[in-house]
């Protein structure tokens, strides 16, 4: 067992714990929480139920058993199993709680703290394409970390390491993959969505029952669903919370929402994020939420830290958070117009896919003008992704590939990565909007469904927001309204189609930074943390009053290039992401 104990490093990370099963033949490491069959098991709970199911079958076959069973766990979790001669290693279908390994002297360091392996790495090294990704997107994708030799778990992945040879087989047992349509009418599946949102809100009931429910409630759609169906469920026990400058929209909407339902709202405001960035804590709380990987989510820490100040008088053991994470996203609202519109009789669907991509995830620095070179190495390592789709032939299957790669790269890497501002501060967290049954659900919907969120909203219109929560109805929603007319949507498809049925005729004679500067530009323009002075004090900051030069000479070459062209540019002008992007990889070059 000693050796086993030795594989995997749990103890590296000091903010959360890990449950255990120690057996003569095996050793189960579990963390999180999951449904089976719509029973639910959490913590220790869990790790004893898979230990229960292994010890059914006789040893020789348990390793089948755990690769069958973890499909069917629907939650957020992860896995070791170690035998004398074999290990397991998995996480969830959004990798919400990482696992990250690697390989020194022949000997496999596994650990849910990256840094730790890092640590146990001869000569590692910044990987200059990765950490250029990281720069311009906030996150690695596929495999990769920062580090040369160090991986991460991809989502819905199992590992299996054979001991004695220290052999790596992968095993991707879920992929979000739209396909296998449902043929139902949109009033049928109106009514499916419901009865699926009412049976995932009696599991989380049931799961939440006795606890404090602290939900950071936003001016969207999402949150909005997950206090309405805990009201529905009768749950009273609900803490609301916004967060921003005083008075602005999001927040008067979230006041409205949770006053609506009868629930408690706090509000923090967001007026000494200077003083909060240059803090001991936000610093420590950077270098444990990246895993190397991914920036930390920067909006919800001082939001968390607040609210918890301000109820100090519950006890964190009986307090969840739960996020509105990412029903929207399944619903279709990441589908881009330059793909939604494109022409039905174009032939180069997957290059529309992969610019797309590029467009949209890639922009958080303008590389193309000053490293053009790096576009053929980020569509190898989008190709990676998107290996899934042998061939990109329409754009029902463009779509599909785009999201695909937004659900393991962007959804599982940064949004879903957010809940560990609430393990930093000491709670537990839940995700709803991510259960299994719902992606089943949206992966099956015809895209005809999926654009704008037809389906998602008229579903909440109809058979959620009505009676006594009717009023949630009314309160407008940020960003969108709750129904778009066909008008105002034909008028944007026709104006969009207009564009992409040119584009493939002038695309090669525009240079890759001007045709997407305007995209860049308004990302920038509308990047709403930029107004809380991270950085700033008054707006007078340059990049280089924040990141020396003698650190950027440090970095990797491309990464080196991109922030020296623009290290005069005042941080009102960058995008808040871009900035953390670069600020954590300078963190790490400064310790």
């Amino acid at each position: 067992m000693d050796q086993k104990e030795q594989i995997f490093m749990e103890s590296a990370n000091k903010y959360v714990e890990w449950n255990k099963v120690i057996r003569e033949d095996y050793s189960l490491w579990m963390r999180g929480y999951a449904f089976v069959d719509d029973q639910y098991y959490i913590e220790e709970a869990l790790a004893q139920y898979i230990s229960n199911c292994l010890e059914l079958v006789p040893s020789i076959e348990r390793t089948l058993t755990l690769k069958k069973l973890i499909p069917k766990l629907s939650g957020c979790w992860a896995l070791i199993y170690a035998t004398n001669s074999i290990l397991l290693a998995s996480v969830d279908r959004l990798r919400s709680i990482p696992l990250f390994y690697g390989m020194e002297n022949s000997k496999l360091l596994l650990s849910d703290c990256a840094s730790e392996i890092l640590n146990k790495l001869t000569n590692a090294k910044l990987d200059d394409i990765c950490t250029t990704e990281f720069l311009v997107t906030g996150y690695v994708t596929g495999k990769d970390t920062l580090y040369k030799g160090l991986y991460q778990i991809q989502p819905g992945e199992i590992l299996e390491i054979k001991t004695s040879s220290a052999q790596i087989n992968s095993n991707r047992y879920y992929r979000f993959i739209h396909g296998d349509y449902f043929e139902s009418d949109r009033q049928e599946l109106e009514e499916e969505l419901s009865e699926l949102l009412h049976r995932m809100s009696n599991r989380y009931a049931t799961a939440l029952k006795g606890k404090t429910i602290v939900v950071p409630l936003s001016g969207g759609l999402d949150s909005r669903l997950l206090v309405a169906m805990f009201k529905k469920c009768g749950i009273e026990n609900v803490i609301c919370f916004s967060y921003g400058r005083q008075g602005n929209k999001e927040a008067e909407i979230s006041r409205s929402v949770a006053k609506a339902l009868g629930y408690k709202w706090l509000f923090c405001p967001y007026d000494s994020w200077y003083n909060w960035f240059r803090g001991e804590q936000y610093s420590s709380y950077i270098k444990y939420a990246s895993g190397l990987s991914g920036i930390s989510h920067e909006q919800d820490w001082p939001a968390t830290k607040k609210i918890l100040d301000d109820i100090s008088d519950t006890n964190k053991e009986d307090m969840v958070f739960v996020p509105g994470h990412s029903a929207d996203f399944l619903a279709g609202s990441h589908i881009p117009d330059e793909l939604l519109f494109v022409n039905d009789d174009m032939r180069i669907y997957g290059e529309l896919a992969v610019e797309a991509i590029l467009s949209h995830h890639y922009n958080q620095w303008n590389w193309r003008s000053v490293c053009p070179h790096l576009k053929d190495s980020f569509c190898e390592r989008i190709g990676e992704i998107l290996s899934v789709y042998p061939q990109i032939e329409n754009k029902s299957q463009a779509i599909g590939a785009f999201e695909t790669w937004d659900f393991e790269s962007r959804q599982a890497r940064f949004i879903v990565n957010s809940v560990r501002v609430y393990e930093f501060w000491g709670c537990k967290w839940m995700l709803p909007l991510w259960d299994n049954e719902l992606t089943d659900f949206f992966s099956k919907i015809k895209l005809e469904l999926r654009i704008r969120k037809t389906l998602y909203r008229s579903t909440l219109l109809k058979h959620i927001f009505t009676n006594q929560l009717s009023k949630l109805a009314e309160i407008p929603i940020s960003g969108l309204p709750l129904l778009e007319s066909d008008t105002e949507r034909n008028k944007k498809g026709t104006y969009s189609s207009l564009l992409n049925s040119v584009y493939p005729t002038f695309r090669k004679f525009i240079p890759d930074f001007i045709a997407n500067s305007h995209r860049t530009s308004i990302n920038l323009q509308n990047d709403s943390m930029n107004l809380y002075d991270i950085y700033t004090e008054r707006g007078t900051t340059k990049l280089r009053d924040i990141i020396p030069l003698s650190a950027i000479d440090r970095m990797p070459t491309s990464v080196k290039k991109i922030l020296r062209r623009n290290r005069k540019r005042p941080t009102t002008a960058l995008s808040i992401n871009g900035l953390h992007a670069a600020y954590h990889i300078a963190l790490l070059l400064m310790d």
